[in-house]
Protein backbone atom coordinates (compact mmCIF):
# COMPACT_ATOMS: atom_id res chain seq x y z
CA UNK A 1 0.00 0.00 0.00
CA UNK A 2 1.30 3.50 -1.02
CA UNK A 3 1.50 6.45 1.83
CA UNK A 4 -2.04 7.96 -0.03
CA UNK A 5 -4.23 4.30 0.38
CA UNK A 6 -3.81 3.28 -3.26
CA UNK A 7 -3.12 -0.43 -3.25
CA UNK A 8 -0.04 -1.20 -6.10
CA UNK A 9 0.99 -4.60 -7.35
CA UNK A 10 3.54 -5.74 -9.76
CA UNK A 11 3.33 -8.08 -12.20
CA UNK A 12 6.30 -8.43 -14.65
CA UNK A 13 7.28 -10.64 -17.42
CA UNK A 14 6.16 -10.82 -21.09
CA UNK A 15 7.42 -13.52 -23.73
CA UNK A 16 9.45 -11.73 -26.49
CA UNK A 17 8.42 -12.33 -30.53
CA UNK A 18 11.15 -12.50 -32.04
CA UNK A 19 12.44 -15.13 -29.84
CA UNK A 20 14.08 -17.05 -32.71
CA UNK A 21 16.71 -14.62 -32.67
CA UNK A 22 17.46 -14.62 -29.33
CA UNK A 23 20.08 -16.96 -27.43
CA UNK A 24 18.59 -18.23 -24.25
CA UNK A 25 20.74 -17.18 -21.10
CA UNK A 26 22.37 -14.58 -23.03
CA UNK A 27 19.59 -12.57 -25.18
CA UNK A 28 16.79 -14.35 -23.47
CA UNK A 29 15.51 -15.92 -20.33
CA UNK A 30 13.33 -18.55 -19.55
CA UNK A 31 12.50 -16.37 -16.79
CA UNK A 32 11.05 -13.35 -18.84
CA UNK A 33 7.32 -16.03 -19.56
CA UNK A 34 5.10 -15.04 -16.23
CA UNK A 35 3.86 -18.62 -14.65
CA UNK A 36 1.08 -20.30 -12.50
CA UNK A 37 3.46 -19.55 -9.77
CA UNK A 38 3.53 -15.68 -10.58
CA UNK A 39 -0.58 -15.32 -10.93
CA UNK A 40 -0.48 -17.38 -7.38
CA UNK A 41 2.10 -14.80 -5.52
CA UNK A 42 -0.26 -11.91 -7.07
CA UNK A 43 -3.18 -10.84 -5.29
CA UNK A 44 -6.89 -11.50 -5.32
CA UNK A 45 -7.85 -8.35 -4.53
CA UNK A 46 -8.51 -5.71 -6.83
CA UNK A 47 -5.67 -3.10 -6.65
CA UNK A 48 -5.45 1.01 -8.13
CA UNK A 49 -2.37 0.39 -9.95
CA UNK A 50 -0.84 -2.53 -11.48
CA UNK A 51 2.81 -2.24 -12.75
CA UNK A 52 4.11 -4.77 -15.33
CA UNK A 53 5.63 -5.01 -19.25
CA UNK A 54 3.03 -7.34 -21.25
CA UNK A 55 -0.43 -5.42 -21.86
CA UNK A 56 -3.78 -6.99 -21.44
CA UNK A 57 -5.43 -8.14 -24.31
CA UNK A 58 -8.71 -7.00 -25.81
CA UNK A 59 -6.60 -3.09 -26.00
CA UNK A 60 -8.20 -1.95 -29.44
CA UNK A 61 -5.06 0.30 -30.30
CA UNK A 62 -2.68 -2.24 -29.68
CA UNK A 63 -4.48 -4.65 -31.23
CA UNK A 64 -4.85 -2.75 -34.51
CA UNK A 65 -1.04 -1.80 -34.40
CA UNK A 66 -0.16 -5.97 -33.59
CA UNK A 67 -2.22 -6.98 -36.49
CA UNK A 68 -0.62 -4.51 -38.56
CA UNK A 69 2.44 -5.65 -38.16
CA UNK A 70 2.03 -10.01 -37.35
CA UNK A 71 3.09 -10.83 -40.73
CA UNK A 72 7.11 -9.71 -40.18
CA UNK A 73 7.07 -12.24 -37.69
CA UNK A 74 7.33 -16.22 -37.47
CA UNK A 75 4.22 -18.04 -36.70
CA UNK A 76 5.79 -19.89 -33.50
CA UNK A 77 6.83 -15.95 -31.90
CA UNK A 78 3.40 -14.82 -32.41
CA UNK A 79 2.14 -18.07 -30.83
CA UNK A 80 4.86 -17.49 -27.76
CA UNK A 81 4.28 -13.84 -27.45
CA UNK A 82 0.14 -14.62 -27.55
CA UNK A 83 0.67 -17.15 -24.64
CA UNK A 84 3.03 -14.44 -22.65
CA UNK A 85 0.23 -11.94 -23.14
CA UNK A 86 -2.35 -14.23 -21.87
CA UNK A 87 -0.60 -15.06 -18.56
CA UNK A 88 -0.37 -11.70 -18.26
CA UNK A 89 -4.10 -11.16 -19.02
CA UNK A 90 -5.53 -13.43 -16.52
CA UNK A 91 -3.45 -11.81 -13.70
CA UNK A 92 -4.57 -8.22 -15.11
CA UNK A 93 -8.25 -9.47 -14.74
CA UNK A 94 -7.26 -11.24 -11.25
CA UNK A 95 -6.15 -7.49 -10.03
CA UNK A 96 -8.67 -5.39 -11.74
CA UNK A 97 -6.53 -2.04 -11.90
CA UNK A 98 -8.21 1.03 -12.13
CA UNK A 99 -4.85 2.21 -13.45
CA UNK A 100 -2.35 0.00 -15.24
CA UNK A 101 1.55 1.32 -16.72
CA UNK A 102 3.36 -1.12 -19.14
CA UNK A 103 5.83 -1.32 -21.71
CA UNK A 104 7.14 -4.20 -24.18
CA UNK A 105 5.67 -3.30 -27.35
CA UNK A 106 8.03 0.16 -27.95
CA UNK A 107 4.72 2.52 -28.70
CA UNK A 108 3.08 4.36 -26.37
CA UNK A 109 -0.73 3.88 -25.90
CA UNK A 110 -3.00 5.63 -23.18
CA UNK A 111 -6.54 4.19 -23.52
CA UNK A 112 -9.50 3.51 -21.42
CA UNK A 113 -11.02 0.05 -21.61
CA UNK A 114 -13.73 -1.68 -19.92
CA UNK A 115 -13.52 -5.41 -18.70
CA UNK A 116 -15.59 -8.39 -18.26
CA UNK A 117 -14.97 -10.55 -15.11
CA UNK A 118 -17.78 -13.33 -14.83
CA UNK A 119 -20.94 -10.87 -14.17
CA UNK A 120 -18.40 -7.75 -12.83
CA UNK A 121 -17.23 -5.37 -15.06
CA UNK A 122 -14.54 -2.70 -14.46
CA UNK A 123 -13.08 0.11 -15.74
CA UNK A 124 -9.57 1.04 -16.03
CA UNK A 125 -6.84 3.02 -17.89
CA UNK A 126 -4.08 1.05 -19.88
CA UNK A 127 -0.89 3.29 -20.74
CA UNK A 128 2.03 1.38 -22.48
CA UNK A 129 4.68 3.62 -22.69
CA UNK A 130 7.25 3.88 -25.49
CA UNK A 131 10.66 3.22 -25.44
CA UNK A 132 13.30 5.51 -24.29
CA UNK A 133 16.30 6.72 -26.90
CA UNK A 134 14.18 9.43 -28.27
CA UNK A 135 13.34 13.55 -27.50
CA UNK A 136 9.68 12.62 -28.60
CA UNK A 137 8.97 9.42 -27.40
CA UNK A 138 6.78 9.14 -24.40
CA UNK A 139 8.91 6.61 -22.63
CA UNK A 140 8.53 8.50 -18.64
CA UNK A 141 5.91 9.50 -16.48
CA UNK A 142 5.35 10.52 -12.73
CA UNK A 143 2.10 9.02 -11.09
CA UNK A 144 0.17 11.32 -8.96
CA UNK A 145 -0.37 8.60 -5.97
CA UNK A 146 -2.94 10.68 -4.72
CA UNK A 147 -5.40 11.00 -8.16
CA UNK A 148 -3.43 8.57 -10.43
CA UNK A 149 -3.28 10.90 -12.71
CA UNK A 150 -0.10 10.91 -15.02
CA UNK A 151 2.45 13.52 -15.91
CA UNK A 152 3.94 12.32 -19.16
CA UNK A 153 7.72 13.38 -19.96
CA UNK A 154 9.80 12.75 -22.89
CA UNK A 155 13.66 11.32 -22.36
CA UNK A 156 14.92 14.50 -22.13
CA UNK A 157 12.14 15.73 -19.33
CA UNK A 158 10.05 17.79 -21.42
CA UNK A 159 6.02 17.68 -19.91
CA UNK A 160 4.27 16.57 -22.88
CA UNK A 161 0.14 15.90 -22.96
CA UNK A 162 0.37 12.29 -24.33
CA UNK A 163 -3.50 12.11 -24.82
CA UNK A 164 -3.15 12.92 -28.39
Amino acid sequence: MLASGATLAALGGANSVDIGHRVLGHSVWAEESITEADLAKLSLEPTHVLIGHDAPLNLPTLDTWLAATDRIWPPAGLRYSAEGRSMFHRGFLQVQPRLYLGGHYHRHIDESVTYTTGEMEFHTRVVILDEGGSAFRISQAILDVQTLELEFITRDGVQTDARR
